[in-house]
């Protein structure tokens, strides 16, 4: 099975946009972003129907860039939302896969950013810089809001919730049945 220590995966019937119910499986994600996590979700990629939405629950510091850039490639493909709930995180390696979803949701005292790599050479510096701008550039036609995704990388820049919806860059939801797609 697809179910390990820090991850497991629901299946879930959730409403979208029109109230038409669809199938979607529920991954928790609630540890590092490492090749375990990568494993994991290449694995639940292929392994889904197009048809099938694919929820992530979200609260990791984050981990490798390696893991993440093979999770953000095997989900750009996809019908991937992602949910940091209530309190939870998306840093670093993880705000990298939150921001390869469709959209993100975040719950009341989560956090997502503070993503500059390490060691912080400028060759990866920049490469993760330019990573986070083309996922931006896919979720939103907002040049400000863009930058302010860059700035998870270049600066450090974290984001609250109150933040996050503020600027557009997460929609609120504080549990799993306020999510709406």
């Amino acid at each position: 099975g697809l179910v390990g220590s820090e991850m497991c995966i629901r299946d879930r019937i959730i409403a979208d946009g029109d109230s038409l119910k669809r199938q979607a499986i529920h991954v928790v994600i609630d540890g590092s972003i490492d090749g375990g996590t990568a494993s994991f979700i290449e694995e639940i990629s292929r392994e889904v129907s197009k048809e099938v939405i694919i929820l992530i629950e979200l609260d990791s510091y984050g981990g490798y860039l390696a893991a993440a850039d093979r999770i953000s490639r095997s989900l750009l493909g996809t019908e991937c939302y992602v949910w940091i709930p209530p309190g939870a995180k998306a840093a670093s390696a993880a705000a990298m896969v939150a921001l390869s979803c469709k959209k993100i949701f975040m719950g009341v005292g989560s956090v997502i950013g503070a993503a500059s790599p390490i060691p912080r050479d400028e060759k990866t510096l920049e490469y993760v810089a330019s990573r986070f701008r083309a996922l931006a550039q896919r979720l939103f036609d907002n040049k400000s809001l863009i930058e302010m995704v860059e700035a998870m990388v270049r600066y450090n820049r974290s984001f609250t919730f109150h933040e996050a919806v503020d600027l557009g860059l997460a929609d609120e939801a504080n549990n799993l049945s306020l999510i709406h797609i």
